[in-house]
């Protein structure tokens, strides 16, 4: 199979959650530590926004992982976060605080 930009990026991932992990194993204590190892992939994006992605939220805790993902979705869909909109909405000012201008090449069809 051909490697890809997003293959890439998720193996990278990976392969530094792991060393992240082992890492933390050898440096904690089991059974005195408490830590959580949160890992993600920054995404640059349109606009000069940026976003991230989150592969992981892990607690570890008296030898035990807890795997806290499920929390950290539930939290952001709380607070109602919808990157779509909040994408098409920076696009839209964008383009009304630049009338007359010339929009960037990927705005440039949508107005």
């Amino acid at each position: 199979q051909k490697p890809n930009l997003v293959g890439i990026t998720y193996a990278a991932h990976d392969c530094i959650l792991d060393q992240v992990t082992l890492t933390a194993e050898v440096a904690a204590n089991k059974e005195t530590s408490e830590y959580i190892i949160i890992s993600g992939i920054q995404v640059h994006g349109a606009l000069g926004q940026n976003f991230w992605w989150p592969g992981s939220v892990t607690k570890y805790a008296n030898g035990v992982a807890t795997d806290l993902s499920a929390k950290y979705d539930a939290a952001i869909e709380e607070q109602g976060y919808d990157v779509a909109s909040f994408i098409n909405g920076q696009a839209l000012a964008h383009a009304q605080t630049s009338a007359g201008m010339r929009l960037p090449g990927f705005a440039s069809g949508s107005v």
